[in-house]
């Protein structure tokens, strides 16, 4: 893994915790598709507000933690909560 994986974990571990990255981060950034193409961010916020800041194509989202409805949804059999997206 390069320098600019390590770079941009630590911008967006920082952002995904209240600290915005200044304008020129954003311009570096912008760049860089081929490094967060290549080490995806999958549960961090600020690694897809990039990716949708910049245009590029989103990439499959990933949760840490379920709520426990969820849990007993899954439990249970049922399938996603139709309404999760709106939320």
């Amino acid at each position: 893994m390069g320098r600019s994986f390590g770079r941009a974990w630590l911008i967006c571990a920082a952002w995904d915790f209240g600290i915005v990255p200044d304008p020129e981060t954003f311009t570096l950034f912008r760049g860089w598709r081929t490094t967060f193409d290549r080490y995806p961010l999958a549960t961090s916020p600020a690694y897809h507000a990039f990716r949708s800041w910049f245009g590029w194509p989103p990439v499959a989202k990933a949760r840490l933690l379920d709520s426990t409805a969820e849990q007993l949804d899954r439990r249970e059999g049922r399938g996603p909560d139709p309404c999760r997206r709106r939320m």
